[in-house]
């Protein structure tokens, strides 16, 4: 699946009771796992010796899950609820009518790829350690903009970052357009320049 090597293929139910025994998980979170998901299946496990890594130090597995929910709708809070109650380095995989996507955690943000059939998903597995390997499958799977001399977790904040201020922008650029008073026409222009000075000085991508 997703043209990854067989030696990560896996196939095992995560009963819910034991990502809802999880401490870290509210009464909201609980309710949205035991209502919205009908399965959980852990399709693939990636780890230094499945992909015969010679660099095992810091190796850490990562696990694809596939999250089955009880209605054809996505519902981003399941994703978080879930990335509460799994303490491990996860990918939640969604299959709908509309197509199939994921969504995994890194950073302190929720990421989520594009949609698109199943069958278009294909991966490469790249790097000399698991460490490499989660990135350029971070990069892979969620387009990432790698910042220069930043890492991933960096180019992801700064990313955040960047369309906060692009929004921005273009709130001001529509306020200025319909600004009728010149002085304050004028200092909304001053504004946007500022911005976008500041946005191009973020905006240095490998």
């Amino acid at each position: 699946m997703f043209s990854l090597p067989t030696s990560t293929e896996y196939n095992k139910i995560i009963p819910k009771k034991h990502v809802l025994s999880s401490e870290s998980l509210n009464i909201t979170d609980r309710k949205l796992i035991e209502n919205e998901i009908s399965k959980l299946t852990i399709i693939n496990v990636i780890d230094a010796e499945k992909i015969r890594l010679f660099n095992i130090k810091d190796s850490f597995p990562l696990v694809i899950i596939h999250v089955q929910t009880k209605s054809n709708e996505y519902n981003p809070k399941i994703s978080e609820a879930l990335f509460k109650g799994i303490n491990q380095t996860i990918i939640l995989f969604y299959s709908l009518s509309t197509g199939s996507f994921f969504t995994t955690k890194r950073a302190g943000t929720i990421l989520t790829s594009q949609s698109q059939p199943i069958s278009d998903w294909n991966f490469k597995l790249t790097g000399t350690s698991i460490q490499e390997v989660w990135d350029n499958l971070c990069i892979d799977i969620f387009k990432i903009k790698k910042v220069r001399s930043k890492s991933i977790d960096e180019s992801i904040i700064l990313n955040a970052e960047i369309q906060k201020m692009e929004e921005s922008i273009q709130k001001l650029e529509d306020k200025a357009r319909k600004e009728i008073q010149p002085r304050r026409k004028r200092q909304l222009a001053e504004d946007v320049m500022k911005l976008r000075k500041e946005l191009r000085e973020k905006m240095i991508y490998d």
